[in-house]
Parts: structure tokens; sequence; C-alpha cells
């Protein structure tokens, strides 16, 4: 053979582990062992770098337990929660305790275990504000003999702490109570009864101003022999106070009336039908008669219906003669009519002080013709005049007509003229014919509020 290259053919296929020899980990240099390859490696193995977290599992995972020798040694300040139960902390020896005499500060309520199960005494320096409780305290553990004197006062306890049920029959006499101690605030009703009060002992020095209420006093509690002489005066008396019901028979006299004490505006419209008061008074203080027209008894009056006879009406001064008619015969009798149509018919009625006019009515009827007996309406106003001004102040619309019952001023019931002083009311009817006459009429006052 002579010299140059020479190509070699193997065939690698048939290639067996006996014919690959030992290789050094020099010679693979790149690729990646499968973990089949990878023998298990002592701790002695890794020497350097950090294992990722990835490559750690986590402990739960681990099945078994550690044993004493795989858990080291731990410092205090490892341990920051969780309880140790009692069977884990072992018996401290005294001198592991201190003195709480030598200790700082105060003990807290949650450190103190219960006191019955404790041999000595604690002292009250060695407790803090409030540290002790009800519920540290035994039933009955504090009598007499434990509490130094002076030890309670009002400033340590509570609101309503005394009941009492907590205090021994007359334990609380006059002279432990301060001036002032015991006020309206701090007695139960009901709690002071006669039988509670010493003779004489309540004087009018010892009541404030409107302490004694009605709800205060018992029936008949109060009679004559217990009122000093002037002791009951007009302002100690509440307005409509005083009713029939509380005033004994014959007890009230004319001795005991002074002059105009009783006036009209102090009369119930009701007291008009009480069968004691006369006739011949009735008339004396009231105008007119009682007037119903809703409601019932005693309410039932509603004011005083003041009659306009025909002999009260009287023609203006268009009239020459100022002359009025009176019819005297046939069905009409008795009603009057004006002599000439351009005449007007004026009535006046008074309103006596602490009464209003309310509402007014006029009859008027035709006299002659297709329509006589029938009620005619006519046009009428009214103006209210003070006594000695003669000012007229229009209370109702000249549009009003006669016939219907008409209401003063605003046509609302309860709105009048209302008058503290004398004065009158003047009715004006405006005829439109002679044939057309007035059969009578009515004014209805009311004692004002």
């Amino acid at each position: 053979m002579g010299s140059g290259d020479i190509d070699i053919h193997v065939n690698l296929a048939n290639l067996t582990e006996a014919n690959v020899p030992n290789l050094p980990a020099s010679k693979i240099t790149s690729g990646a062992l499968a973990v089949e390859r990878v023998p298990n490696l002592p701790s002695s193995q890794i020497t350097s770098g950090t294992i990722d977290a990835a490559r750690i599992p986590e402990l739960h995972l681990i099945s078994g337990s550690l044993h004493n020798a795989q858990i080291p040694g731990l410092l205090a300040s490892k341990i920051t929660g969780g309880v140790f139960s009692l069977a884990l902390i072992p018996t401290l020896p005294a001198t592991k305790v201190p003195n709480l005499e030598n200790l700082n500060g105060a003990i807290t309520n949650s450190q103190i275990p219960d006191l019955n199960t404790l041999s000595g005494s604690i002292t009250h320096s060695q407790l803090q504000d409030d540290s002790v409780r009800e519920f540290n305290i035994l039933n009955s553990a504090v009598t007499s003999n434990k509490i130094r004197d002076d030890a309670v006062i009002s400033t340590k306890l509570l609101d309503a702490a005394v009941t009492t049920d907590k205090i021994h029959d007359l334990a609380v006499d006059t002279d432990k109570l301060g001036p002032f101690a015991v006020t309206t605030a701090k007695i139960a009703n009901d709690a002071v009864t006669n039988d509670i009060i010493g003779p004489l002992a309540v004087t009018t020095g010892k009541i404030d101003n409107l302490a004694v209420t009605n709800a205060k006093l018992g029936a008949l509690a109060v009679d004559t022999a217990k009122l000093g002489p002037g002791a009951v005066i007009e302002s100690k008396i509440q307005d409509l106070n005083v009713t029939t019901d509380k005033i004994a028979n014959l007890a009230i006299k004319s001795a005991k009336i002074e002059d105009r004490a009783v006036i009209s505006s102090k009369i119930a419209l009701a007291s008009l039908v009480d069968e004691h008061m006369s006739l011949s008074v009735k008339q004396n203080l009231f105008p007119g008669y009682a007037y119903a027209y809703v409601g019932t008894y005693p309410n039932y009056y509603d004011g005083l219906r003041i009659p306009i006879l025909p002999n009260m009406w009287c023609v203006d001064d268009a009239d020459p003669a100022k002359n009025i008619c009176v019819v005297d015969t046939g069905s009409y009798a008795g009603a009057v009519r004006v002599n000439t149509t351009s005449s007007r018919m004026l009535a006046f009625v008074s309103i006596p002080p602490g009464w209003e006019a309310r509402s007014l009515q006029v009859m008027t009827s035709n006299l002659a013709g297709s329509s006589s007996g029938n009620p005619v309406n006519l046009s009428m106003s009214a103006h209210h005049v003070p006594m000695g001004n003669g000012t007229r102040t229009s209370v109702l619309s000249a549009t009003a007509v006669t016939n219907v019952r008409q209401y003063i001023n605003t046509g609302v019931v309860g709105v009048g003229v209302e008058t503290t002083a004398e004065s009158f009311l003047m009715i004006r009817v405006v005829p439109t014919s002679i044939y057309q006459g007035i059969m009578g009429g009515w004014v209805v006052l009311n004692q004002i509020g």
C-alpha cells in the first residue's frame, strides 16, 4: 500500500456496550444527563451555591415526624405566637418569681386569678383602679368589719348601686343625710306616704312653688280646716278649675260676691237652661234667648238669638214723609213695608261687650199679586258701628239676600264681629216694590272665647 489517506467505513449499528471504553467526565461537555444517570448525592458533594425554594419540598408533605435530634436549639425570640399549654411549662423555683412588692406599676384585671385559690393577702396598693369587679368578689365576702371607716364615699358608688334591700332598717337617719341630699328625683313615686311623715313635718317653707299639683292630692285631701285665712286667692286658681260639682249647695251667697263680679261674659250659655236660674235673672243678664242649631248638651246652646221685630225697622231719609207702613189685616198682618220704592229699611241690634255677632237672617214676603205669600229675596247689607264713634265697617256684602241665613264677615261659622266695647249692628234691606214686606228677623250672638 502506498502513503496517503485511508477511508475506513465502520458500521456502528452493531456497536455494543463492551465495545465502548470508560469515558472521563471531561469528555461530556454538552447536553443533559437523564435523571436515571445521576446517582444519589451526599450533602458533602454540595459545597457551594444556593438551592432555590422550588428544589425544597413543603414540610407538610413529608410523612413521619422529626426526631429531637433533627430539631436544633431555638432561641426564645424565635417563639412569637401561640400559647404553651400548662403541661409544657415546668415547675418554676421561687427564685424565678419576683416579690410583688418590688413590681412597678399595677396588676391588671387579667393578671389576677380567682382570689379564693390563693393563700395570703393582697394589699390595696397592689391593685389597679377598677381591677377588682363584682364578679371577683364572693358573695358575702365583704363585711362591715373589713371596710375602713369613711372608706365608702358617694364617689365610689355607682348610680343606683345602693338599693333599699342593701340598707338595714333605720340605718339611714336624718343626721346621716347632708343638706338637700334628698331631692324629688331620688324619691320613687308613691314612696312618701302619710305614715312616713311626722306631724307638722311639712310646712309651707319646705314646699316649692307649684310643687303640689292636683295629681299629688288625694280626693277630699284639702278641706277648709287645712286652709289658712286668705290662703286661696283668685291668682292661685286656674281658669275653669272651679266647676259646679266642686261647689256645695248654697255655698255661694250674695254676701260672698263682689259688686259687678258676675257679668254676662262670665256665665256659660248652658247655664241659661239651668232650672235653678229664674226667668227674670236670665232676661236681665242676656238679651234674646238661647239658640241651638248644632251639638249636644251642654254645647247644644250655640248662641243667643236676638229677634228683630217688625216695629224695630225704620226707613232712611229717601222718603220725605219718613213713614213705614204696617199691614194690619189679612194673612200678612204685622208685616212692615215702605211707602215709596226709593226708601230703604234699616234695623239696629246691640252687641254687648264680650260678645260677637256671627249670623243673621231677615224674612220677607210678597204682599200682593200672583206671588202673594211667597218669600222674596231682597238685597241686604250689614255694618258694625261702635257706640259713640259712628265709623261703619262693612261685615256683610250688599249681594247678600234675605230669607237665607247669612254668616257675618267671611261667611265662615265662628268668625264674626268681635267686640270688647259696646257697639251695634246696622242691617239695611233694599225693597224694589212697596208690596214687599218684612215679616221679622234675627241676629245670633256668641260669647267671645
